[in-house]
């Protein structure tokens, strides 16, 4: 009997520290709910998921107050949204206005017969422009890839790779798309890049198209030229071209996402 109450007793006590604990972690729960609700309010909406993100990780036991904590996070998806769209709303029609500027500056082709997409190319590097010329041509297509072709004309060389050099530094491509073919005594060749490769070498000419950038091509010889003026000037407005086209299609597609979520969320709430 001695041994029941003593053990009655110590279950009360174990009862009594349980519950004291448990309120205690419901109110500091409690508080953390206000303080994520305070930084909602105040717009730090990255602080405030990082907040309902511990309070998760703390307090996995508390059922019902995460669910309050899920709300809140909804709100905080909703407040960004929303805030996305705005932004994106605003920044689309300026980027088009700058792409048409730039576009008017690029000639639109495609062979029926062959080509899938039409490309833009820059209105100095079309073909006609540059026959038996060695010379550096970019062009984006109509389904944003980008091909840079490198044309030789002279002695066959069967050049795989090229680098271009500028300010001592130097990028040299990995192996493209070789096609030749001879006329009049003449070999022709062309290597084309398309995509990876070719777009850091875009992007380094054009951000030395104010100083002399020398192209070397490699094949069974090597051969080395100077880029003119009007070429560099060429590769920089395709490559703001692709740029803003690329930005245009990353707005729109973190436009199209951030719709979506305001009406998931709308429609779970409503």
């Amino acid at each position: 009997m001695k041994y029941t109450k003593l053990l009655v007793a110590v279950l009360s006590l174990a009862m009594f520290f349980a519950c004291n604990n448990s309120s205690n972690e419901t109110k500091k729960a409690e508080e953390s709910l206000e303080l994520i609700t305070k930084l909602l309010n105040e717009n730090n909406l990255t602080e405030a998921k990082t907040a309902v993100d511990s309070f998760h990780v703390q307090y996995p036991k508390l059922v019902k107050l995460r669910k309050e904590a899920v709300a809140l996070n909804d709100s905080i998806i909703l407040r960004e949204s929303r805030l996305t769209v705005s932004r994106c709303n605003s920044a689309i029609p300026k980027l088009v206005d700058e792409l048409k500027k730039v576009e008017a500056n690029f000639s639109y082709q495609k062979n029926e017969k062959y080509d899938d997409f039409g490309r833009f190319v820059h209105a100095t590097q079309t073909n006609e422009r540059n026959n038996e010329k060695n010379y550096l041509k970019c062009e984006l297509d109509e389904n944003n890839d980008v091909y840079l072709t490198s044309y030789y004309c002279g002695q066959k060389m069967n050049h795989t790779q090229i680098s271009v050099e500028a300010n001592g530094q130097t990028i040299k491509t990995n192996k493209g798309t070789f096609y030749s073919f001879n006329e009049n005594g003449k070999t022709y060749e062309q290597l084309t890049f398309k995509n990876e490769a070719d777009s850091t070498i875009i992007e380094f000419i054009a951000n030395h198209k104010n100083v002399a950038i020398k192209v070397t091509l490699y094949g069974n010889t090597q051969y080395s030229y100077n880029l003119p003026a009007q070429t560099k000037q060429a590769i920089s407005e395709t490559y703001r071209f692709i740029e803003l086209k690329k930005s245009i299609k990353q707005t729109e597609n973190e436009l199209r996402i951030a719709q979506q979520r305001i009406g998931k969320i709308t429609l779970l709430y409503n």
